[in-house]
This record gives structure tokens, C-alpha cells and sequence, in this order.
């Protein structure tokens, strides 16, 4: 995950979505648009890690509405879209760009939330990336055990691991990797992740190139 949280900046904009999913170079891909987009970037990871409880008790407001809505195998109602809608934008207010999770997981709502950001969707080889996250699914129970035990302020994103486990099940890879595509396609910018690579410039109407790492 990212080393350090970004802090937004007032007035700032979202400009991009970086809607890969974990472990695909995330951390990379947001120091990068900061740089690009000289603002702050909000890593999912980083804050997940960092954040304030205020700020991660919203998420879960967020997270348990639209959780619940599928498990019971239906679409939000209107008023629960609206309310995951609000909180996204105040999640996200004063960031330039947005990575890691839970942005992935709300792919078809922010592109409501912003429908003129582009949209990074980076990938890399399928089975390298479930390597990648079985380390990191380890690590996560470590933390969960360690809460059950002693009062430490593990990450309060925790919370809502059942979710995204459940996300990760039944080829999910390959459905995320098409679910961005078919709401922003004409926005649409991969980005295959092979050792090290560039940054497309055009996608933000920048020249230099940003060059990042996997």
C-alpha cells in the first residue's frame, strides 16, 4: 500500500480514476499523478492505514449500504445510491486523483460522480497479482487477529474486508478488468504494468511523461 496519506488541497478538483485493482501498482500509479496533475492523490491503501477514525467510519456508512444491497442480490434504491453518491464526493473532496481501494469497487459510481475524469485501469499478469494478494490477504488476518486480541488502533478499514473478499471470488479479476470499460470507454486509459513503464501523457493534456514502477 502507499507509504504516506495525501492531504487535499481546498478547490482541487478530481481529474483522474484509477480504478485497478489492488496490487497492481497503485502506490506507483498515485505518486505519479501527483506529479502529473501536481495535486494530491488519495491511495485507498495509505488512508486506510492513516486515516482518522471520523474518516474511516464514513467509508463504512458507504461500504455497509452497498454491501448490504449486494448480498441481497439487488441494485441500490434510489435514495441508498444517492447517499454512497454524497459520501463518495466528500471522501474524495480536494484530491486530484484517486487510487487503491475502495475506488475500484465504486467504479461505475464515481464515473457519475465526475463523468469528465479520465480513467486509468491498470493491470498485470493474472497470476502474479493473485501471488501478490494472497501475501497481502495474510497480512490482513494478522491485523484482524491482533484487533481480537488487544485494543491497538488497527486500520478501521478492516472493517469491510468480507466485502472485498467476497469481490475477489468467482474470476472477479477478469470482471473487474471489464467493468470500467463498458461505463467510460470512450475515456478509457490502459495501462499494463511490465517492470517499468510510462505514464500515457495525453490521457491528462500533460507532455512529460511520468515513468513509474510495478
Amino acid at each position: 500500500m502507499g507509504a504516506k496519506s495525501s492531504a487535499p488541497t481546498p478547490g482541487t478538483k478530481l481529474r483522474v480514476l484509477a480504478l485497478g485493482l489492488p496490487r497492481t501498482g497503485t502506490p506507483s500509479i498515485s505518486a505519479a499523478l501527483e506529479i502529473l496533475l501536481n495535486g494530491p492523490s488519495y491511495h485507498g491503501g495509505a488512508h486506510m492505514a492513516q486515516g482518522s477514525m471520523s474518516h474511516m467510519r464514513k467509508w463504512m456508512r458507504c461500504h455497509r449500504i452497498s454491501y448490504d444491497a449486494r448480498q441481497q442480490g439487488r441494485e441500490m434504491t434510489s435514495l441508498e445510491r444517492t447517499r454512497v453518491l454524497a459520501l463518495l464526493a466528500e471522501q474524495y473532496e480536494g484530491f486530484a486523483s484517486v487510487s487503491d481501494t475502495p475506488a475500484f469497487y465504486y467504479a461505475e459510481e464515481l464515473c457519475e460522480v465526475v463523468p469528465e475524469d479520465v480513467v486509468v485501469v491498470a493491470t498485470r499478469d493474472v497470476h502474479a497479482w493473485w501471488a501478490s494478494k494472497v501475501e497481502i490477504n495474510a497480512l490482513m488476518r494478522d491485523w484482524q487477529r491482533l484487533k481480537e486480541v488487544v485494543l491497538w488502533p488497527v486500520p478501521q478499514g478492516i472493517g469491510y474486508w468480507p466485502a472485498f473478499s467476497r469481490l475477489l471470488l468467482g474470476g472477479a479479476y477478469g470482471e473487474h478488468l471489464g467493468r470500467p470499460g463498458r461505463e467510460v470507454y470512450e475515456r478509457l486509459v490502459d495501462l499494463e504494468l511490465r517492470g517499468w513503464t510510462t505514464v500515457p501523457c495525453d490521457m491528462s493534456k500533460y507532455e512529460t511523461p511520468i515513468t513509474v514502477r510495478k
